[in-house]
């Protein structure tokens, strides 16, 4: 078990990207690449197989993810219940990409916590045993760790496009009635909260939309693992948007209006903008036009 400290110092050494795993391209080279980040899946609900090889090498793993097979100039993900007894599985040894065979491929009794990587560039990394397996992206866990890392907006968004969440907020703002007419450059104290608030919803929707198109780039035979990335943008967004909506209307209460009672110019009456002879019993609309032809008035 590891202590206190030494589970901070590989923290540290995570966080700032010194960790590092065997990976391999597609064409089998093998590769150094950082781990960005760790997962912990609930898989207690799926069935789960345990992989063993003519070598004694084994892996446990849910029957959706994917080790690896060797199709001669390459390798290709092969979901881990689809291994059968001599199927060929890549195995790295040596320094080297070769083959092995399982010796057995069972179901077991199902973990209720798997751990995975995230390996950049080639999404996948050689396990202790020897065996490749798939990479995976951790969806955030919460909208709380989405702020954490909304905090420094340049790690997110370029300044460029800041900007233009701005002028949208600002724009938005001034479509509420009542009208304001600012603009960005003339943002009164007691609205900038609001408008910065809105401006880091839109930024949240557009972070959401570019997951959305990216959603099966982490993906296991078709199964995205990173599906609710955006969905975390897009919750964190409904948050931003909720505190806006009460900061708007408060900060549009702050303005005075006064609207005057509106009167009829002619009197009462069905169609009093034609005088007081339109009304009922009087004069019909029809009467009165054709007697306004005919030179009655």
């Amino acid at each position: 078990m590891l202590n206190n400290n030494e589970k901070k110092e590989i923290y540290n050494a995570f966080k700032d990207g010194n960790i590092k795993v065997l990976s391999s391209t597609k064409d089998k080279k093998l590769e150094w690449k950082t781990v960005r980040d760790v997962t912990r899946h609930d898989v207690s609900n799926k069935v789960q197989y345990k992989v063993s090889l003519e070598n004694g090498a084994t892996c446990t793993a849910t029957e959706d993810h994917s080790l690896f097979k060797d199709v001669g100039d390459s390798i290709k993900e092969w979901k881990t219940g689809d291994f059968s007894v001599g199927s060929d599985i890549v195995f790295i040894e040596n320094d080297k990409v070769v083959t092995k065979k399982v010796s057995s491929n069972i179901i077991v009794p199902s973990e209720k916590y798997m751990y995975d990587l995230t390996v950049e560039d080639n999404q996948n990394f050689v396990l202790k045993s020897g065996i490749l397996a798939h990479n995976t992206f951790r969806p955030p866990s919460s909208e709380k760790f989405l702020q954490a890392q909304a905090q420094v907006f340049g790690y997110i968004w370029e300044d460029e496009e800041l900007y233009e969440y701005l002028l949208m907020a600002v724009d938005d703002f001034n479509t509420a009635p009542p009208v304001t007419g600012i603009a960005i450059t003339s943002i009164p104290d007691r609205w900038r909260t609001a408008i910065l608030i809105r401006a880091a919803a839109f930024a949240c929707f557009a972070v959401a939309l570019n997951w959305v198109a990216n959603e099966f780039a982490y993906s296991i035979s078709g199964v995205s693992l990173d599906i609710q990335k955006s969905q975390s943008y897009s919750n964190m967004k409904d948050g931003f948007v909720a505190e806006y909506d009460k900061l708007k209307e408060q900060a549009k209460a702050s303005i005075k209006i006064i609207v005057g009672l509106k009167q009829p110019r002619y009197g009462i009456g069905i169609s009093s903008a034609l005088g007081p002879y339109s009304r009922p019993g009087v004069q019909s609309r029809s009467n009165f036009i054709s007697g306004f032809r005919g030179g009655w008035a």
